[in-house]
């Protein structure tokens, strides 16, 4: 026996009805069919539906609701394929509106989403609801799905028919990994809230499409690849802002993402005003090298764009960026082309590397890492020569730079940072990690910082040095700044023409040490002090015998004369 609802029952389902069609802003024009759940779950049941005479069929075109607190929350089309113009998941977490539904097909048969369907969920301000729809989907149209604050819908069927999805409302919109799309998309739409795309094949879907984000407010994609390891993948997918706008990618670790579009963002002359695009990975466990090989551009003159890199990530850039809104760098970024963002800023836990050129000045704060150089793959980061071109750098008293030297030619054998701009800046501050391989000549110089306008500011906190298997393994720096007057300290500045902001290391078994400069930005290799000490006294003293012998000479000669 199945049961049967009450009259109350009845009468609270059709007043959450009219209740509900009434929050939608799209009037449906498809029969109303209420759900009431009071049969075995199978649509082609009288007794699961509010008024049987409405039950759907595979004729006509209906407009499906499911709110309230019914028997069967699972719902099986088990009748054909059915056209929909509407559909809302009802309920707003009271009392007796808390259940999440589910429709399914067994069979399966599936629903066409005419065009101007709408899929929507009730916000709702207790505990969240997430209600699933798992039979297969045609998009016969532009289908726009609203998901109200804490109410999630999740898509886990079949996708086909090529149109286009409209994503409204501040909850998520999940195309599962269970999901399939065939055919790909005519477009995608965020226009508020988050789409979540589950799987590879998801992803490939959006090959060639330009996703519109942001609208009446922030907009969010997240590409979830799911756990597939070893995954290499590209798309040609690239955007176009309305809004604050997050794209994130997520991965099991050791993945590689390419974006491969010639132009990352598309421009849009609609937006006059500063917006946010943020370029997102993972959490725990979700560490992925994302390559974007295109251009990332204002919207308009006044519509600018910041860019801001988070999550667990490595983010390459090798396009030649445009924008001239702020950058801000909070995990692994490595910009290869050139990025026109006049302030970059690297946070805590921030790394800034590659081999490209940033015409703005750059801000290293306590925490943060810069490091010229630098390849990624599957996020697993490797040190590499290279020179690093920035519009001025400020290096705070927390910040690390990491520069490494292997021969005497600069972005191939030792890293550099190279100046640009009219009269960029550098001040210096924190740790210097220097690396150092190979053995060099006395007076060798390396010019690790070049180009910059002097005078300098600034003073780095410590130089320390990793030169294991070199000549140069074990050596200490001390600042000249520091160190107490002595006549050790005279006798440096005197033979090295040390000055303030200079730092000398201790001396090697080869009488040899090392300097750098940070008013010229250059480490030289110079002669142990002792060593010419003792040179000069040697050539002394060869030259005071010399003279000796030449008057004692002179003087045997004038007495032998004498005696004549």
């Amino acid at each position: 026996m199945f049961s049967r609802i009450t009259l109350a029952q009845a009468f609270r389902l059709a007043l959450c009805t009219l209740f509900a069609l009434a929050s939608v802003s799209t009037v449906s024009a498809g029969t109303i069919a209420t759900w009431s759940g009071g049969g075995n779950g199978n649509w082609s049941q009288n007794g699961n539906w509010l008024n049987p005479a409405n039950k759907p069929t595979t004729s006509g075109t209906y407009s499906l609701v499911f709110s309230g607190t019914p028997t069967r929350t699972t719902s099986d089309n088990n009748v054909g394929l059915v056209n929909i113009d509407s559909i809302l998941f009802g309920n707003d977490g009271s009392a007796s509106q808390s259940s999440a539904f589910t429709i399914k097909s067994t069979t399966p048969y599936g629903l066409t989403l005419i065009n101007g369907a709408t899929v929507t969920t009730t916000a709702i301000s207790g505990t969240a609801i997430t209600d699933t729809i798992s039979l297969p989907l045609a998009l016969s149209g532009t289908t726009t799905f609203n998901t109200g604050t804490n109410h999630k819908l999740v898509l886990s069927g079949s996708i086909t028919g090529g149109g286009t999805i409209v994503k409204q409302g501040a909850d998520i919109l999940s195309i599962s990994s269970a999901a399939t799309i065939s055919g790909g998309l005519g477009g995608l739409t965020i226009g508020a809230g988050e789409l979540q795309l589950g799987g590879t094949d998801k992803v490939s879907s959006l090959d060639g499409l330009t996703v519109k984000i942001g609208g009446s407010s922030a907009g969010s994609l997240n590409l979830d690849f799911g756990n597939v390891l070893s995954y290499s993948g590209t798309s040609s997918v690239n955007f176009q802002m309305g809004n604050d706008a997050i794209v994130r990618m997520t991965n099991s670790d050791g993945n590689n993402f390419r974006f491969t579009a010639a132009d990352f963002n598309v421009a849009n002359a609609n937006v006059t005003t500063a917006k946010t695009l943020s370029l997102r990975g993972g959490g725990a466990g979700h560490l992925q090298t994302v390559t974007v090989d295109g251009v990332i551009r204002d919207n308009s003159i006044n519509g600018i764009v910041n860019v801001a890199f988070t999550g667990n990530n490595d983010f390459v850039l090798n396009g030649s960026s445009t924008y001239t809104g702020t950058t801000a760098i909070s995990t692994v970024v490595l910009i290869n082309g050139t990025l026109a963002s006049p302030t970059v800023t690297v946070n805590t836990a921030g790394y800034l590397g590659g081999s490209g050129q940033l015409s703005g000045l750059v801000t290293v704060l306590t925490g943060g890492t810069f490091t010229p150089g630098g390849t990624s793959t599957g996020s697993t980061l490797t040190d590499s020569i290279a020179r690093l071109t920035v519009g001025g750098l400020n290096l705070n008293s927390g910040a690390t730079t990491n520069l490494a030297v292997t021969g005497t030619t600069a972005g191939s054998l030792f890293d550099q940072v190279s100046f640009t701009g009219g009269s960029p800046s550098l001040t210096y501050g924190g740790l210097l990690n220097l690396t150092l391989s190979g053995s060099y000549a006395n007076q060798t110089s390396f010019g690790l910082f070049s180009g910059f306008t002097s005078p300098t500011t600034g003073d780095l906190s410590s130089i320390v040095l990793s030169a294991t298997g070199s000549p140069y393994a074990g050596l200490t720096f001390q600042s000249f700044n520091l160190m107490a007057p002595s006549a050790e300290k005279t006798f440096l500045q005197s033979y090295f023409n040390l000055q303030a902001g200079d730092w000398i290391s201790t001396w090697n078994t080869d009488n040899q040490r090392l300097i750098f400069s940070q008013s010229t930005g250059t480490l030289t290799v110079v002669p142990e002090p002792s060593t010419i000490v003792f040179a000069g006294i040697g050539i002394a003293m060869f030259g005071w015998s010399t003279w000796t012998r030449r008057r004692a000479k002179a003087r045997r000669q004038a007495i032998e004369a004498a005696l004549v």
